[in-house]
């Protein structure tokens, strides 16, 4: 008893330390980025005129513009033949303008600060997306929650099914539905259910079926979370090949698919909303503005609210593998990590 009471004691020893310095190695390379970022900001532009010159010595880049024009792609054949570069960054000139330093005035109404640009970057504006990102992207995430609870969870025992074996085989690949209909299943079979999932039966016949019928749902939630996330863990981390891709059960109610998806997959479905709404208004809505009107603020409105929802997720990433805190928008299992970052 005693020697497992001290490697009990050791073992969480070591898990604190290991926290510990995951969270001390996380918090040093934002700093360390912090750092790099500033000074990028702070120094004086880079001249790129050097490297171009030893770039143009050992190829010719016209050449090789006039050979990426032949494929039909921007900037066209004829801009290319006439030496038109216009907004082709491959000139010294365009390089030089692309990290120019300039400063102006950024006026909220009575507000005003000095904004700093790098070409026509702004880090301010780019900032302030990554902030409004964040509180818009755990708001969409809470608020499409509560609507699909509202819309997709409508529950009917008469549907659902008990599985006829304890615990039910659930081998790789697809799931297979439970075969006793609550309404055909016996009181032994309720009864059984309901001790094997630890819930204490209920005075009458009718909430004993409506009790079987939840947790029957719950089961098969439950049953498909584990074996995706073995899945994952599989695939992703262990890079194992052959695996059988799960696919879940018919769900027991049409209309009840969110309330029989698993909490922890129900956030899942939450974010590819919201990404789905994110990539209709900025990559479809704002550039049909921005074509439409000619207003380049549409243009740029595009770009940073994009940078902001994407450098939020990936930052968000990072803070979950380092505090374990999941407040991403994709909510993948922890070993496709590796895949997006």
């Amino acid at each position: 008893m005693a020697s497992t009471s001290h490697s009990s004691i050791g073992a969480k020893s070591m898990s604190s330390v290991s926290s510990r310095a995951t969270t001390a190695t996380a918090a040093a390379a934002a700093a360390a980025s912090a750092i790099v970022v500033a000074s990028l900001v702070a120094a004086p532009p880079p001249d790129f005129s050097a490297a171009l010159t030893a770039l143009q010595s050992v190829f010719d880049i016209d050449r090789f513009d006039r050979f990426i024009a032949l494929f039909g792609v921007w900037p066209n054949k004829e801009m290319v033949l006439a030496g038109d570069y216009a907004g082709w960054c491959i000139t010294t000139q365009c390089l030089d303008q692309a990290f120019q330093l300039s400063r102006s005035e950024l006026r909220l109404g009575s507000f005003s600060i000095s904004e700093a640009f790098v070409g026509d970057f702004s880090p301010i504006r780019y900032a302030f997306s990554l902030l409004l990102a964040a509180v818009l992207g755990n708001f969409f995430m809470w608020t499409t929650g509560i609507i699909a609870r509202l819309l997709f969870t409508h529950f009917d025992a008469s549907k659902c099914s008990l599985p006829s074996q304890l615990p039910w085989p659930d081998p790789p690949g697809n799931s297979a539905p439970f075969d006793v209909p609550v309404p055909e299943a016996s009181a032994e079979q309720l009864g059984k259910f309901l001790a094997f999932r630890g819930v204490a039966l209920p005075a009458t016949e009718a909430a004993r079926r409506e009790a079987a019928a939840r947790e029957a749902v719950s089961y098969m939630a439950e049953l498909f979370d584990r074996k995706h996330n073995e899945w994952c863990y599989r695939h992703y981390a262990l890079k194992e090949k052959g695996l059988c891709f799960p696919y879940r059960a018919p769900f027991m109610n049409a209309w009840d698919f969110y309330g029989e998806t698993s909490a922890h997959l129900r956030p899942v479905g939450n974010g590819q909303v919201i990404f789905a709404l994110h990539h209709t208004v900025e990559g479809l809505l704002l550039p049909l503005l921005y074509f439409s009107s000619g207003d380049a603020s549409f243009f740029y409105l595009a770009l940073y609210a994009d940078m902001g929802v994407e450098a939020y997720d990936i930052l968000a990433l990072l803070w979950r593998r380092a505090t374990g805190a999941d407040h991403t928008l994709t909510r993948h299992h922890p070993s496709v990590d590796a895949v997006l970052v």
